[in-house]
């Protein structure tokens, strides 16, 4: 018998055990925040949650308004959970709120509790709460405690246009609406940091990852199209001065390869035969003056009318030999030999045997393939980057990992107005004419930028209007700041104010911290 009351009397002291709640305490400036749950350990389903607010000096805070807000993450196969409770009253200044912890398991619910007196916040604590796990767990407190986070209105996260003096629901989603903050008064005032709090276990369901803020020697690459095109300071035309009829043709065919001095074709021209003959004329004339002494003033009319006729003759086309093969002859040649006049490929004829053509005609187009031009578009905000005599280089699709150096040799003057691109021209050496005109080839120019303070893309919230970071501050805090950024260098940005290098940055995950900055009220405070 007294065996079996000994039994019972253990087995209710245990029991009291249990169901005695465990106080967690936070202290925020001049105020003390208690919570403590019963059932401890938590059950599934109704708790109660009761919080004592009090001064530093043990007085009693019996008129502000407690709001209970709770939440678990979604999880596999788990919508996520939130929702809140205003706490009531019961006197000495202890609030009491029932709160249904619908979802067990080794999962914490995120508790925050905010305590505000005359649309002042006078402290916002943060907890854990795990169904089947005895006690309160501190996650972090916020506030000044001395009556400066005074809420300015309450709005949706969802529906920023809804603002409403007093707290409540949503008219249009009936979500929870969350205060937004007056900031202070004073310029000389610091201004808070705009935190987000995420436990740890909630950061390793949605993935964060980090990446550290660091110099780097960093260049631009930009990347496009080129049309490959013939140096057209390597273009000549072969016409000629005066009218004929082609009588033979010593280059027949288009993409013939000639040397300069190399003969073309050979002409009949009834103007060339006369002036010939007039040359010989003149050059006789001058022999017999040059062996009579008393006609000296003849003779140097006669010197300076040879001088024309063969200047003429030099003019017209035909070279110092041609003419010295005349004087030798001692008569005119009827058919004149054109010759190149520089090496190339032919890249035009018009040049037929009978043919009759005009002074001015263009019979051949002969162009230097040694050197090409390569013609290239880059967009309006690329233009900073690229300087005259950079390096470039070009790669054709059927030849990947062959590379042609080139250099930029003209930035054109003009924007396209249908693309709002600018044009440029390359030059590139071409000894084995692998690149041929009208071809396409993917374009490269590297520019070196120097060390640069970077941040990952990433990492990176860009709004249209501003750039935003999350930096990691230790404990589950991740500071929302403004960034100004410069230049995108391939997989970083280019940090001009901001961060500081060893900084840690959020590079993954980002989105849904943003999220919760959302629910938190962050972003309503910038």
């Amino acid at each position: 018998m007294l065996k079996r009351f000994a039994i019972l009397l253990i087995t209710a002291l245990i029991l009291t055990g249990c169901g005695k709640s465990q106080k967690a305490i936070q202290k925020i400036g001049d105020y003390e925040i208690t919570l403590t749950v019963a059932p401890d350990p938590p059950a599934v389903g109704l708790n109660t949650f009761k919080v004592k607010v009090k001064k530093a000096d043990g007085k009693p805070i019996t008129d502000a308004t407690v709001h209970i807000h709770y939440s678990m993450p979604a999880m596999a196969g788990m919508p996520a959970m939130a929702d809140e409770a205003e706490a009531k009253h019961i006197g000495n200044g202890l609030y009491e709120a029932q709160i249904d912890l619908s979802a067990g398991g080794k999962f914490p619910w995120d508790v925050k509790v905010e305590v505000v007196e005359a649309q002042n916040v006078l402290a916002v604590t943060r907890w854990q709460v795990t169904p089947g796990t005895k006690g309160v767990k501190v996650a972090s407190a916020e506030g000044s405690g001395t009556g400066k986070g005074e809420v300015d209105y309450y709005t949706c996260t969802m529906h920023p246009s809804v603002k409403q003096k007093e707290p409540g629901k949503c008219p249009i989603c009936a979500m929870d609406l969350v205060p937004v903050y007056k900031e202070g008064k004073t310029t000389e005032e610091k201004k808070p940091l705009r935190l987000v709090n995420i436990p740890l276990y909630q950061q390793q369901l949605i993935g964060v990852q980090r990446d550290t803020v660091k110099f780097r020697n960093v260049s631009k690459i930009v990347r496009t199209v080129g049309h490959v095109d013939f140096d057209e300071t390597k273009v000549a035309t072969v016409s000629l001065k005066f009218s004929g009829w082609i009588e033979k043709l010593y280059v027949d065919y288009t993409g013939q390869f000639v040397k300069k001095g190399q003969p073309l074709f050979e002409i009949y021209s009834p103007e060339l035969v006369a002036t010939q003959q007039e040359y010989l004329q003149t050059l006789s004339s001058q022999f017999k003056l040059s062996a009579s002494n008393n006609h000296k003033r003849t003779e140097a009319i006669e010197n300076n009318l040879l001088k024309s006729v063969k200047e003429r003759l030099l003019l017209w086309g035909l070279t110092e030999s041609q003419i010295k093969e005349i004087e030798q002859l001692g008569r005119p040649q009827l058919n004149t030999k054109i010759y190149s006049p520089f090496s190339g490929y032919v890249i035009d004829k018009q040049a037929l045997e009978g043919r009759f053509v005009k002074a001015g005609t263009d019979l051949y187009t002969i162009a230097d393939l040694s050197t090409i031009w390569v013609h290239a578009e880059i967009y309006e905000y690329e233009l900073p980057f690229i300087k005259v005599g950079q390096e470039a280089s070009i790669w054709l699709s059927y030849e990947p990992g062959v590379k042609y150096k080139g250099w930029v040799d003209y930035i054109y003057p003009t924007l396209q107005k249908s693309t709002r691109t600018a044009k440029i021209r390359l030059v590139f050496p071409n000894p084995d004419l692998k690149l041929k005109p009208d071809m396409y080839a993917n374009v490269e120019i590297e520019i070196a930028l120097g060390k640069q303070l970077t941040v990952v893309e990433t990492a990176v919230l860009d709004t249209g209007v501003r750039q935003l970071v999350f930096v990691d501050r230790g404990n589950g805090h991740f500071e929302l700041r403004e960034i100004k950024l410069g230049t995108k260098v391939d997989q970083f940005y280019v940090v001009l104010n901001g961060l500081k290098e060893g900084e840690v940055v959020v590079k993954s995950g980002n989105f849904l911290i943003d999220a919760e900055a959302h629910v938190q009220g962050v972003l309503q405070t910038m």
